[in-house]
């Protein structure tokens, strides 16, 4: 099935796909007056974890932005620096939940699906690939020398752009704690709404 009619169908499920469209294999954000585009080549949204849809559009987009750049054998000044730049902000989300915030699992797991990708054989000998694997690798010389507080960065691999205005970065890490918790409420709620109905059909028959 073609990336359009995958949106489309995934728009009916979830509202922050709502500011996003697909047209000539071109996906586009249009968000606070905001827009951002680029070429959908390698990525096919259907085999992305849907979870990742929960998360804010801009957030969603630097994801699938990730994913894109993995399958480059080259890239810009601007690609390479949004690598680094998603990089430092991912460590501090993966340290601030390695040190105890569980808020922080939901985004942890979400923005770290394109660094687990990278080390898929196919990835290795791709310059994404080398500037993730340098980060995580200083990152774990911080935790041997105790310059950090978070816990050794333990990867699973997973088996299963053009720029408009500015392709967005992640913003200050403190506003995602309410990300964690709204995502909570929203689980919790669905069970008790379950049970309530049970407890309804029950009394009713």
């Amino acid at each position: 099935m073609r990336n359009e009619d995958i949106l489309k169908n995934l728009q009916n499920s979830y509202e922050s796909l709502q500011f996003f469209s697909i047209q000539n294999n071109m996906l586009t954000l249009n968000f606070n007056n905001e827009h951002y585009a680029m070429p959908l080549i390698n990525v096919n949204l259907g085999s992305i974890n849907p979870n990742l849809f929960l998360m804010q559009p801009k957030e969603i987009y630097q994801v699938i932005y990730m994913l894109e750049l993995l399958y480059k054998d080259s890239l810009t000044e601007f690609e390479g620096s949004f690598i680094s730049h998603y990089m430092d902000n991912y460590l501090k989300i993966h340290e601030a939940f390695t040190s105890g915030d569980a808020n922080y699992e939901f985004l942890d797991t979400m923005f770290g699906m394109p660094i687990n990708i990278s080390y898929d054989d196919y990835f290795q000998t791709k310059p994404g690939f080398s500037l993730i694997n340098d980060k995580i690798n200083n990152y774990d010389s911080l935790m041997a020398s105790g310059k950090s507080n978070g816990k050794k960065l333990v990867l699973t691999n997973p088996n299963g752009f053009y720029k408009v205005d500015e392709t967005p970065l992640l913003d200050d890490i403190r506003k995602y704690t309410n990300a964690g918790f709204t995502l909570f409420l929203l689980v919790a709620g669905t069970i008790v709404a379950t049970c309530l109905y049970i407890i309804f059909f029950i009394f009713n028959h």
